[in-house]
């Protein structure tokens, strides 16, 4: 027998000292692919929070396909959860004449994976009015596990993509629940909770989220805002998409409640941040700049309305698109000075 020929032991580690295969790292890598495993199927099967948006995707493009045979130059209103709540289409259709899709999903998603859902939807001639929370453009602009539990959940894994790559590591990754949602789960189920706070039953007609929960909002106070080098990145690229496609395209305010004392104060730093936006992108010129001082127009968040409340959104917003009147410089540089 050649002398270079190693001997194994029973235990599968050579006699001479050579190096081998290490079968205790190739056990140990096999129960974290199956842990994986596991925990990726409970995401995209499971998940009470995955399910809900999964409807709600699901009503979008029933929606989509019910107004798309019969009209073009569509609006579409994109945002995390206050535009899921507040814009609601068929009053758009049936009230303004002016077929909508209510894109809204999750600010938990992220605002990549919301741009990019809404703007694999638009096609020339539409309007598109970007609604994302002022949240999500005053920090950098990540992909968030939860926008990738979206994009595999519904057949979309498109959305991972920049455009130039998708990191397939960072979205297997990301298919994992999270601790905090682990244990916020194990407590609602000894508890005996609903597992998740919204009911699929609450999403309505072409994907418009009523809130059935109610909850005290206290005082929010008065919020700095200032545009982040991501967050205007982000808008300046969705505008030169649309300039490319042919699409019209806006910033909304979503509305947010603050407390009447607080109003003022409040547009005025919504009007400093229309500023910043403006220069990247066109804003609607709307009355409320994005703050609503009635407290029983909320349901659960400073960003959430009522039903009764989305009409009047929905109307305002409608007023704005149909008239199409966007901040000029002038404009805001007026209404500072005046102190307004």
């Amino acid at each position: 027998m050649d002398s270079s020929t190693s001997h194994f032991s029973s235990d599968g580690s050579t006699a001479l000292g050579t190096s081998s295969v290490p079968w205790w790292a190739v056990k140990l890598l096999g129960v974290a692919v199956s842990a994986w495993a596991v925990a990726a199927l409970y995401t995209l099967q499971g998940n009470p929070e995955i399910a809900f948006f999964r409807r709600a995707d699901a009503l979008k493009r029933e929606w989509s396909r019910a107004i798309g045979s019969g009209h073009t130059n569509r609006i579409i209103v994109f945002g995390g959860s206050s535009c899921l709540t507040s814009i609601v289409p068929r009053r758009m259709l049936e009230q303004h004449q002016l077929p909508t899709l209510n894109l809204g999903l999750g600010a938990g998603m992220g605002a990549q994976i919301l741009t990019r859902y809404a703007l694999d939807a638009v096609q020339p001639g539409d309007t598109l009015i970007v609604a994302l929370e002022p949240g999500l453009l005053v920090r950098p602009s990540e992909l968030e596990p939860l926008g990738v539990q979206f994009a595999v959940a519904t057949g979309q894994p498109r959305l991972l993509s920049n455009g130039r790559r998708v990191d397939w590591l960072g979205a297997l990754v990301g298919l994992r629940p999270g601790g905090y949602h682990v244990f916020t789960l194990l407590g609602k189920i000894i508890l005996r909770q609903p597992l998740y706070r919204y009911a699929r039953s609450e999403l309505k007609e072409g994907g418009w989220h009523e809130v059935a929960a109610r909850r005290d909002l206290g005082n929010p106070g008065v919020g700095k805002l200032t545009l982040s080098p991501e967050g205007k990145e982000l808008l300046a690229t969705i505008y030169r998409e649309c300039q490319r496609r042919g699409v019209r395209v806006a910033y909304a305010f979503p509305w947010q409640f603050c407390v009447p004392e607080d109003l003022t104060a409040t547009q005025r730093e919504d009007l400093l941040f229309v500023r910043e936006v403006a220069a990247v992108i066109p804003v609607l010129r709307e009355p409320s700049l994005g703050a609503h001082a009635v407290r029983e127009h909320f349901a659960d968040t400073l960003l959430h309305p009522i039903g009764t409340a989305a009409a009047l959104r929905t109307d305002e917003l409608a007023q704005a698109v149909a008239s199409w009147t966007v901040w000029t410089p002038e404009e805001v540089e007026a209404r500072l000075s005046a102190g307004k």
